[in-house]
């Protein structure tokens, strides 16, 4: 088993449950010398996939809010790193940040437009979760979405 995040942190479980760079360099140099990386590589499938964050002020009562949209709109909902959906045509997964003001939206697929239907999907759960709680306190949480895209 592997574990790993956009930020670089590579864990491996059978050593360590924290981040561990140094076995993450010599675990890629045995993997360079018996074959070149770019071989490797080149038999892992790419899909699109979509990320932004959204920025807010209440989010503990955003999240909310998107639990009951999402929990309404789709039969199985997983839990256990926010809220992902998976479908025939890829996955969503909207989670708040742990260190800042933000919700985070991920979406990938097959297909650029399957992934950019998932994406936007999810992205109006939140705005929409966003604007009923700005509108029950009369708040002014702003938003800051930024589609990008990137291989997985």
């Amino acid at each position: 088993a592997f574990g790993g995040e956009p930020s670089g942190a590579w864990i491996f479980p059978e050593e360590t449950l924290c981040p561990d760079g140094p076995l993450a360099a010599v675990r890629l140099a045995a993997l360079v010398a018996t074959e070149p990386l770019s071989t490797r590589l080149s038999r892992i499938d790419r899909y699109p996939i979509r990320r932004t964050a959204i920025r807010v002020d209440a989010k503990a009562a955003v999240m909310e809010r998107v639990e009951t949209a999402v929990g309404d709109a789709y039969d199985e909902v997983s839990t256990l790193d926010g809220l992902r959906v998976d479908t025939d045509d890829g996955w969503f997964l909207i989670r708040p940040s742990g260190t800042e003001s933000l919700v985070r939206v991920t979406a990938e697929a097959r297909a650029e437009t399957a992934a950019d239907a998932l994406f936007d999907r999810a992205v109006g759960i939140v705005e929409d979760a966003v604007g009923l709680v700005e509108s029950a306190v009369g708040g002014d949480e702003g938003n800051d979405t930024d589609a990008g895209s990137s291989g997985a």
